[in-house]
């Protein structure tokens, strides 16, 4: 796809190139800032291939100590730093195995909580009352990611694309002010 916007901002320059007088003195604002979007695109060409050799990267190739702190921090800045199954293996995992086991004991093999007689046992209200004294799990942001070389090119990816669309943001605001400001 970046190469087919390449090709397209390349098209467009060479009509509108074509199109300006030969003798003017001045260099046209949209001549510049389809150059300048041209030469952000070819940059994105490149950029993308390299992370393309980042995401493909075999495990034998290890990410170096500054590298993974700052990939992480990052990744933590962004908020990508979610565990591959998200939010809902977190919730499903909150349980450790003690306390299912305690549960599991305490409330039968059923997980019914009453008695054979209709009437609730005492064993099953002390797991309620008692729930203080189970020590929690680890929350969901101590547990330390462990950094493969596709999340790394993903967080590489990420600040490339916020950066790119900041420049592209920031060339269009600038070249619109220029030509307000010559009419």
């Amino acid at each position: 796809m970046s190469i087919t916007v390449l090709l397209a901002y390349a098209v467009y320059l060479t009509i509108i190139a074509d199109n300006m007088p030969q003798t003017s003195l001045q260099v046209s604002y949209l001549a510049v800032y389809l150059t300048l979007l041209l030469g952000l695109t070819a940059m994105g060409v490149v950029l993308s291939v390299i992370v393309l050799h980042i995401h493909h990267k075999t495990n034998d190739c290890r990410l170096g100590r500054r590298s993974e702190l700052v990939i992480r921090k990052l990744r933590r800045i962004l908020g990508i730093n979610r565990a591959e199954g998200g939010e809902e293996e977190e919730t499903a995992n909150r349980a450790t195995p003690k306390q299912k086991d305690s549960e599991k004991n305490l409330n039968g093999h059923h997980g019914n909580s009453f008695s054979p007689h209709g009437l609730r046992s005492k064993a099953a209200v002390t797991p309620l009352q008692n729930n203080a004294a189970v020590s929690p799990p680890p929350s969901y942001k101590e547990r330390k990611e462990e950094l493969s070389w596709p999340k790394v090119a993903e967080t590489v990816d990420r600040v490339l694309f916020i950066s790119t669309s900041f420049l592209i943001a920031l060339i269009t605001i600038i070249f619109l002010s220029l030509l307000a400001s010559e009419s």
